[in-house]
Protein backbone atom coordinates (compact mmCIF):
# COMPACT_ATOMS: atom_id res chain seq x y z
CA UNK A 1 0.00 0.00 0.00
CA UNK A 2 2.89 2.57 1.16
CA UNK A 3 4.58 1.60 -2.54
CA UNK A 4 1.70 2.06 -4.51
CA UNK A 5 0.77 5.40 -2.64
CA UNK A 6 4.49 6.33 -2.93
CA UNK A 7 4.70 6.36 -6.63
CA UNK A 8 0.78 7.58 -7.11
CA UNK A 9 1.62 10.93 -4.85
CA UNK A 10 5.63 11.24 -6.72
CA UNK A 11 3.89 11.30 -10.29
CA UNK A 12 1.47 13.97 -9.32
CA UNK A 13 3.77 15.72 -7.77
CA UNK A 14 6.63 15.52 -10.62
CA UNK A 15 3.85 16.06 -13.07
CA UNK A 16 1.83 19.41 -11.00
CA UNK A 17 -1.10 17.42 -10.43
CA UNK A 18 -3.88 19.44 -8.37
CA UNK A 19 -4.00 18.23 -5.20
CA UNK A 20 -7.50 17.13 -5.65
CA UNK A 21 -6.16 14.33 -8.19
CA UNK A 22 -4.35 12.63 -5.26
CA UNK A 23 -5.38 9.19 -4.25
CA UNK A 24 -8.73 8.92 -2.83
CA UNK A 25 -7.93 5.14 -1.19
CA UNK A 26 -5.54 6.59 0.92
CA UNK A 27 -6.96 10.08 2.68
CA UNK A 28 -9.25 13.24 1.60
CA UNK A 29 -7.30 15.69 -0.38
CA UNK A 30 -8.68 18.28 1.72
CA UNK A 31 -6.19 16.40 4.78
CA UNK A 32 -3.44 16.09 2.79
CA UNK A 33 -3.42 19.71 1.38
CA UNK A 34 -4.27 21.38 5.06
CA UNK A 35 -1.58 19.39 6.67
CA UNK A 36 0.62 20.74 3.70
CA UNK A 37 -0.32 24.10 4.56
CA UNK A 38 0.26 23.88 7.59
CA UNK A 39 3.85 22.59 7.35
CA UNK A 40 4.72 25.25 5.40
CA UNK A 41 3.94 27.65 7.85
CA UNK A 42 5.58 26.13 11.31
CA UNK A 43 8.92 25.87 8.48
CA UNK A 44 8.91 22.07 9.15
CA UNK A 45 9.71 21.09 5.20
CA UNK A 46 12.63 23.06 5.73
CA UNK A 47 13.75 21.18 8.51
CA UNK A 48 13.63 18.32 6.54
CA UNK A 49 15.82 19.62 3.54
CA UNK A 50 18.51 20.83 6.24
CA UNK A 51 18.59 16.76 6.74
CA UNK A 52 20.73 16.94 3.87
CA UNK A 53 24.29 15.48 3.76
CA UNK A 54 27.26 17.58 4.17
CA UNK A 55 27.88 20.96 1.89
CA UNK A 56 31.00 21.33 -0.11
CA UNK A 57 31.22 25.32 0.13
CA UNK A 58 34.93 25.63 -1.40
CA UNK A 59 33.06 26.94 -4.76
CA UNK A 60 29.47 28.53 -4.10
CA UNK A 61 27.64 29.15 -7.54
CA UNK A 62 24.96 31.66 -7.48
CA UNK A 63 22.29 32.23 -9.84
CA UNK A 64 18.28 33.09 -10.91
CA UNK A 65 15.42 31.67 -12.76
CA UNK A 66 11.89 32.84 -13.93
CA UNK A 67 9.35 30.35 -12.88
CA UNK A 68 6.17 31.42 -14.81
CA UNK A 69 2.79 31.88 -12.23
CA UNK A 70 -0.20 29.89 -13.76
CA UNK A 71 -3.62 31.53 -13.42
CA UNK A 72 -4.44 29.30 -10.46
CA UNK A 73 -1.72 30.79 -8.60
CA UNK A 74 -3.34 34.66 -8.44
CA UNK A 75 -5.94 35.20 -5.56
CA UNK A 76 -4.30 35.09 -2.48
CA UNK A 77 -6.01 37.03 0.71
CA UNK A 78 -5.04 40.66 0.86
CA UNK A 79 -1.78 40.45 3.22
CA UNK A 80 -0.15 37.24 2.23
CA UNK A 81 3.05 37.04 0.82
CA UNK A 82 2.95 35.75 -2.34
CA UNK A 83 6.10 36.91 -4.57
CA UNK A 84 4.45 36.90 -7.82
CA UNK A 85 5.14 39.95 -9.90
CA UNK A 86 5.78 41.39 -13.39
CA UNK A 87 8.01 40.72 -15.66
CA UNK A 88 8.38 40.31 -19.61
CA UNK A 89 6.89 36.41 -19.26
CA UNK A 90 3.85 38.06 -17.66
CA UNK A 91 3.34 36.86 -14.08
CA UNK A 92 6.49 35.62 -12.70
CA UNK A 93 8.36 34.28 -9.15
CA UNK A 94 12.29 34.46 -9.42
CA UNK A 95 14.26 32.07 -8.05
CA UNK A 96 17.42 32.99 -6.49
CA UNK A 97 19.54 29.84 -5.79
CA UNK A 98 22.84 28.72 -4.34
CA UNK A 99 24.84 25.17 -5.23
CA UNK A 100 27.49 23.73 -3.98
CA UNK A 101 30.81 22.59 -5.63
CA UNK A 102 28.68 19.41 -6.95
CA UNK A 103 25.94 21.01 -7.81
CA UNK A 104 23.51 20.25 -4.91
CA UNK A 105 21.53 23.01 -3.51
CA UNK A 106 22.48 24.58 -0.55
CA UNK A 107 19.41 27.17 -0.16
CA UNK A 108 17.16 29.60 -2.26
CA UNK A 109 15.16 33.08 -2.03
CA UNK A 110 12.08 33.12 -4.44
CA UNK A 111 11.10 36.93 -5.21
CA UNK A 112 8.72 38.68 -8.14
CA UNK A 113 9.76 38.46 -11.37
CA UNK A 114 11.10 42.08 -11.56
CA UNK A 115 13.77 41.59 -8.91
CA UNK A 116 17.14 41.73 -9.77
CA UNK A 117 19.57 39.72 -9.03
CA UNK A 118 21.80 42.21 -7.39
CA UNK A 119 19.10 43.26 -4.87
CA UNK A 120 18.09 39.65 -3.75
CA UNK A 121 21.93 39.32 -3.40
CA UNK A 122 22.65 40.15 0.11
CA UNK A 123 19.96 37.79 1.74
CA UNK A 124 21.51 34.75 -0.61
CA UNK A 125 25.20 35.96 0.42
CA UNK A 126 23.96 35.79 4.49
CA UNK A 127 22.33 32.34 3.53
CA UNK A 128 25.42 31.17 2.46
CA UNK A 129 27.54 31.33 5.76
CA UNK A 130 31.05 30.41 5.13
CA UNK A 131 32.53 29.60 1.69
CA UNK A 132 35.97 30.26 -0.43
CA UNK A 133 34.53 31.11 -3.58
CA UNK A 134 31.07 32.76 -4.68
CA UNK A 135 31.08 32.73 -8.45
CA UNK A 136 28.19 34.57 -10.25
CA UNK A 137 27.85 36.25 -13.50
CA UNK A 138 27.83 39.56 -14.52
CA UNK A 139 24.04 40.66 -13.00
CA UNK A 140 26.18 40.16 -9.74
CA UNK A 141 28.57 43.23 -10.84
CA UNK A 142 28.28 45.40 -7.58
CA UNK A 143 31.11 46.78 -5.31
CA UNK A 144 28.23 46.83 -2.49
CA UNK A 145 28.03 42.85 -3.39
CA UNK A 146 31.46 42.52 -3.86
CA UNK A 147 32.25 43.96 -0.29
CA UNK A 148 30.05 42.07 1.48
CA UNK A 149 31.80 39.05 0.17
CA UNK A 150 35.23 40.36 1.02
CA UNK A 151 34.13 40.46 5.16
CA UNK A 152 32.75 37.44 5.12
CA UNK A 153 35.89 36.20 3.76
CA UNK A 154 34.69 34.89 0.37
CA UNK A 155 36.20 35.43 -2.76
CA UNK A 156 34.00 37.28 -5.62
CA UNK A 157 34.48 35.44 -9.13
CA UNK A 158 32.37 37.86 -11.05
CA UNK A 159 33.08 38.79 -14.46
CA UNK A 160 33.45 42.63 -14.99
CA UNK A 161 30.43 44.49 -16.91
CA UNK A 162 31.82 44.90 -21.01
CA UNK A 163 31.82 48.84 -20.03
CA UNK A 164 33.72 48.76 -16.43
CA UNK A 165 37.30 49.73 -16.79
CA UNK A 166 38.01 48.39 -13.05
CA UNK A 167 40.67 45.74 -13.41
CA UNK A 168 39.33 42.85 -11.65
CA UNK A 169 42.59 40.51 -9.83
CA UNK A 170 40.29 38.21 -7.90
CA UNK A 171 38.22 36.52 -11.37
CA UNK A 172 39.69 33.05 -12.17
CA UNK A 173 38.53 32.13 -15.62
CA UNK A 174 38.79 28.39 -14.72
CA UNK A 175 35.95 28.65 -12.14
CA UNK A 176 33.83 30.45 -14.35
CA UNK A 177 32.98 27.68 -16.79
CA UNK A 178 31.68 25.51 -13.99
CA UNK A 179 28.93 27.81 -13.49
CA UNK A 180 27.17 25.45 -15.77
CA UNK A 181 26.63 23.12 -12.69
CA UNK A 182 23.86 25.62 -10.92
CA UNK A 183 22.31 25.58 -14.40
CA UNK A 184 22.22 21.72 -14.20
CA UNK A 185 20.83 22.60 -10.96
CA UNK A 186 17.99 24.33 -12.54
CA UNK A 187 17.61 21.96 -15.38
CA UNK A 188 16.94 19.23 -12.66
CA UNK A 189 14.34 21.51 -10.39
CA UNK A 190 12.11 22.03 -13.43
CA UNK A 191 11.49 18.63 -14.24
CA UNK A 192 9.19 19.03 -11.67
CA UNK A 193 6.18 20.51 -13.18
CA UNK A 194 5.15 21.72 -9.82
CA UNK A 195 8.38 23.49 -9.96
CA UNK A 196 8.52 24.59 -13.51
CA UNK A 197 5.44 26.39 -13.07
CA UNK A 198 3.89 27.75 -9.98
CA UNK A 199 0.41 26.72 -9.39
CA UNK A 200 0.84 27.59 -5.39
CA UNK A 201 -1.18 30.83 -4.37
CA UNK A 202 1.33 31.56 -1.45
CA UNK A 203 4.96 32.22 -1.52
CA UNK A 204 5.20 30.23 1.92
CA UNK A 205 4.12 27.18 -0.05
CA UNK A 206 5.85 27.38 -3.26
CA UNK A 207 9.04 27.86 -1.21
CA UNK A 208 7.82 24.55 0.30
CA UNK A 209 7.57 23.07 -2.75
CA UNK A 210 11.13 23.98 -3.47
CA UNK A 211 12.22 21.93 -0.50
CA UNK A 212 10.28 19.04 -1.29
CA UNK A 213 12.39 19.19 -5.12
CA UNK A 214 15.91 19.95 -3.32
CA UNK A 215 15.16 17.26 -0.77
CA UNK A 216 14.79 15.04 -3.74
CA UNK A 217 17.55 15.88 -5.62
CA UNK A 218 19.38 15.37 -2.43
CA UNK A 219 18.62 12.30 -2.19
CA UNK A 220 20.02 10.98 -6.01
CA UNK A 221 22.73 13.30 -5.75
CA UNK A 222 24.09 12.63 -2.05
CA UNK A 223 26.64 9.75 -1.85
CA UNK A 224 24.52 8.88 1.41
CA UNK A 225 21.56 8.06 -0.73
CA UNK A 226 20.23 5.88 0.80
CA UNK A 227 19.99 7.87 4.16
CA UNK A 228 18.85 11.21 2.25
CA UNK A 229 16.23 8.82 0.50
CA UNK A 230 14.63 7.74 3.62
CA UNK A 231 14.34 10.73 5.31
CA UNK A 232 12.33 12.13 1.88
CA UNK A 233 9.89 9.53 1.99
CA UNK A 234 9.10 9.79 5.63
CA UNK A 235 8.51 13.49 4.77
CA UNK A 236 5.94 12.50 2.52
CA UNK A 237 4.27 9.47 4.03
CA UNK A 238 4.32 11.48 7.13
CA UNK A 239 2.40 14.49 5.69
CA UNK A 240 -0.72 11.69 5.49
CA UNK A 241 -0.49 9.41 9.00
CA UNK A 242 0.28 11.72 11.13
CA UNK A 243 -0.15 15.50 13.01
CA UNK A 244 2.41 17.92 13.29
CA UNK A 245 2.47 17.86 17.09
CA UNK A 246 3.38 14.29 16.93
CA UNK A 247 6.48 14.63 14.34
CA UNK A 248 7.82 18.12 15.74
CA UNK A 249 11.07 16.89 17.03
CA UNK A 250 11.33 14.81 13.85
CA UNK A 251 15.13 16.09 13.41
CA UNK A 252 16.62 14.74 16.77
CA UNK A 253 14.79 11.55 16.52
CA UNK A 254 16.16 11.08 13.13
CA UNK A 255 19.15 11.83 13.39
CA UNK A 256 19.68 8.79 15.85
CA UNK A 257 21.48 5.28 14.54
CA UNK A 258 18.50 2.83 15.97
CA UNK A 259 15.85 5.23 15.02
CA UNK A 260 16.93 5.16 11.22
CA UNK A 261 17.95 1.70 11.00
CA UNK A 262 13.72 1.16 12.20
CA UNK A 263 12.72 3.83 9.56
CA UNK A 264 14.62 1.96 6.83
CA UNK A 265 13.40 -1.52 7.64
CA UNK A 266 10.12 0.07 7.97
CA UNK A 267 9.94 2.18 4.42
CA UNK A 268 12.71 0.07 2.22
CA UNK A 269 11.37 -3.45 0.77
CA UNK A 270 13.27 -6.34 0.81
CA UNK A 271 14.93 -5.45 -2.48
CA UNK A 272 17.54 -2.93 -0.39
CA UNK A 273 19.29 -0.05 -2.30
CA UNK A 274 17.18 -1.30 -5.67
CA UNK A 275 14.20 1.00 -4.42
CA UNK A 276 16.46 3.52 -4.23
CA UNK A 277 17.35 3.72 -7.24
CA UNK A 278 14.15 2.34 -9.31
CA UNK A 279 11.67 4.60 -7.67
CA UNK A 280 13.44 7.64 -8.47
Amino acid sequence: MIEKFWKQFYGSYELGAPWRDLPEEFCPWKTAYNRFNRWAAKGLWEDFFMLRGEIDTEWVFVDGSYVRAHQHASGARLGQARAIGKSRGGATTKIHITADAHGNPIDFEITGGEVHDAKAAPKVIEKIGEAENFIADKGYDSEKIREQLRNSDINPVIPRKSNSIKPNPEFDSHLYKLRHLVENLFARLKHFRSIATRYEKLSRNFRAMLFLACTIIWAIMSSQKQRSFVLFRCSFLSLFTISYESFSSLSSWLNSSSRFSMLRSTFLNSSGNSCVTDEV
